[in-house]
């Protein structure tokens, strides 16, 4: 009997020890997330209709001319890849904080050319390039969270987590475009136009979702976890930069023009062409309204734990 409460004892001290081992966690994860920045997706939405316009206005003044279908979309941020890590604390059998750093970026690239070209009495050709041209934004964010434990099995265990903290966020757009001018087959003018602005601000991030854990060995899992991320950021300031070349030949240009400037990135509603965001703008001019970089949606991630003991 003495024996048999002594292995008892043993066993419960064995259970405690083991727990105790697995108060702290250390976690890496990285996944996909989904998002629709639309203020700065306004920006190919423009490009594309101006291209639409510029289509128009040859059709309309120059009745021979033909028009080329573009070779590509201007293509918007829809998704990133996050990745991050996180350091836990188990309170209780239920509860856990932890805290934590994620980071993500993504930059979503074009490459669109056009013909414009008239086949009447002086036939000429209008060849334009967008490259390169892209839209990007990033992002990090150090992380406070909560766990919530749902039930524990010995190889799979479920939870509910939310989290929260600043946000660190920019964005980016950038425009080359080479315009060549061509009759009989010979350029007798080329020039090219480089327009690029960045912005960035502080916001505010916040996550909840839902999370199974799978045992593969002792003190190690692995997770997958899914939910949805509210990240937005105001105020986003940065620099810009205008610059417009000519050519001497083919191989030679040389900056005509260049312009710099430091300001907020606001929305420009300028009906009935499209909405134009850029940082160039007065803030006092009523038809300017404030941009904002949301980067809010659903993700989904999957990770790697390890429990230890300090």
């Amino acid at each position: 009997m003495v024996v048999f409460l002594l292995q008892s004892v043993h066993a419960q001290n064995s259970q405690t020890q083991e727990r105790g081992r697995e108060r702290f966690q250390v976690e890496i994860f990285g996944g996909l997330s989904f998002m629709n920045p639309a203020d700065l997706n306004l920006r190919p939405e423009h490009d594309k209709q101006y291209l639409i316009d510029q289509k128009e206005f040859y059709e309309y003044y120059y009745p021979s001319a033909q028009q080329g279908v573009p070779s590509d979309e201007f293509k918007k941020v829809k998704s990133s890849l996050p990745y991050g890590f996180r350091f836990r604390y188990r309170l209780s059998q239920i509860f856990s904080i932890s805290l934590g750093l994620k980071y993500f970026s993504k930059n979503q690239a074009s490459k669109v050319s056009a013909l414009f070209y008239d086949l009447g009495d002086r036939p000429y050709v209008l060849d334009c390039e967008y490259s390169p041209y892209s839209i990007s934004t990033s992002a990090f964010s150090p992380l406070l969270g909560v766990h919530f434990s749902l039930g524990k099995g010995e190889l799979v265990s479920f939870e509910l987590f939310l989290s929260g903290g600043p946000l660190f966020a920019g964005c980016k757009y950038l425009i080359v475009i080479k315009r060549l001018y061509a009759r009989n087959n010979n350029v007798y003018r080329a020039n090219e136009t480089s327009y690029e602005i960045q912005g960035s601000s502080t916001g505010i991030s916040l996550n909840s979702g839902a999370r199974i854990d799978v045992a593969i060995k002792s003190g190690f899992k692995v997770f997958c976890e899914g939910g949805y991320s509210y990240q937005l950021v105001k105020n986003l300031h940065g620099k810009g930069n205008f610059i417009y070349y000519t050519y001497q030949s083919p191989d030679n240009k040389g900056i005509s023009d260049e312009l710099n400037w430091d300001g907020y990135w606001g929305v420009k509603e300028t009906e009935p062409f499209a909405p134009f965001p850029s940082n160039d703008w007065e803030k006092e001019d009523p038809r300017v309204r404030e941009f904002k970089l949301d980067l809010s949606g659903a993700f989904l991630r999957i990770g790697i734990s390890f429990s230890f003991s300090l």
